[in-house]
This record gives C-alpha cells, sequence and structure tokens, in this order.
C-alpha cells in the first residue's frame, strides 16, 4: 500500500505509534505522533507515555487519544483560519485491534461519529510516527524524517 494523502492538502492529518514496555526500568510505553497538513509535520511529540500499558494495544490506544486531542485542535484552528474541513481527518495506525476498539462507544469514537476523524490501517513500514518511538536504521528513518517533513512521496511537494 503506497501512503495514504488526501485529496483535500488543507486536511489535517496524522501518523500514530506506540512501542510497548520499551523502558527497561518501569515497563512504561514509547508514545509518539506526528499531525500533518499538506503533507509536512505542524505538531508532533515522542516521550514516554506516563502509565505502564498491560498491551500493545492499550498503549496504542493512549497514543492514539493523545493524537486525537491535537488532531481536534489543528482543526479548531484551521476552522477558525476559514479553512473549513473537507471531511475526517485520516489518523493512519498500525494496530488493528485499535482500530477495532474504536468502533466501540469512547471519546476518540464520538470524534469518529462527528465526522472529524477516521482510523485506517497503515503498514508500520509507512507509518511516519514509527521513527518516533523506536531506533531505526538510516533507510527508514531517513524515509519517515523526510516524509514528515513533507520532502518524500507527497503530492503537494514543489514541481508536483
Amino acid at each position: 500500500m503506497v501512503y495514504p494523502f488526501p485529496d483535500d492538502p488543507y486536511l489535517v492529518t496524522a501518523d500514530v505509534d506506540a512501542s510497548h514496555a520499551t523502558d527497561i526500568e518501569t515497563r512504561r510505553s514509547t508514545g509518539g505522533h506526528i499531525v500533518m497538513i499538506f503533507g509536512a509535520a505542524i505538531l508532533w511529540a515522542s516521550k514516554l507515555q506516563s502509565t505502564m500499558a498491560t498491551s500493545s494495544t492499550e498503549s496504542e490506544f493512549m497514543q492514539a487519544v493523545t493524537a486525537c486531542k491535537g488532531v481536534k485542535w489543528v482543526r479548531h484552528i484551521m476552522n477558525e483560519l476559514k479553512r473549513t474541513q473537507s471531511g475526517p481527518s485520516h489518523i493512519n495506525e498500525d494496530n488493528m485491534a485499535l482500530i477495532m476498539m474504536v468502533n466501540q462507544n469512547l471519546a476518540i469514537q464520538q470524534w469518529k461519529e462527528m465526522g472529524d476523524i477516521v482510523l485506517q490501517y497503515i503498514s508500520t513500514h509507512e507509518s511516519s510516527a514509527d521513527a518516533m518511538t523506536k531506533a531505526l536504521g538510516w533507510i527508514l528513518h531517513n524515509k519517515h524524517s523526510f516524509r514528515s517533513m513533507g520532502l518524500y512521496g507527497s503530492p503537494y511537494s514543489y514541481g508536483n
């Protein structure tokens, strides 16, 4: 699958990832997300999660909620700037169990129902947030870093 860019370059999108129990002493997970407009990062975070998750899906869920809060905030700013969002923001996630959980009834699901977000599957090798949660070889690191800066594969890049 090729990385999914939205048709509307002003539509806020995000990549989110978490690596379960990466801290050896506390067993807390590292989470990261990148919020983008025009295929380039405008908001990002990578840090140890404040609580210990009991599974990879739980750590992914905690990070997805944090990422979606950022997406909601940026969507609000875009609406204030009269760049009304043309549909739900795509949140790219590599954990299918989490995506299935979102189909239940929690706050993040309400955001989905309101049309603010939609979670869609993306391979871990395509998610730029993967670089926010673990050490990568130089090829994947450069691919993810360049893509999150809008320099790799973006249909909005100069010359396209």
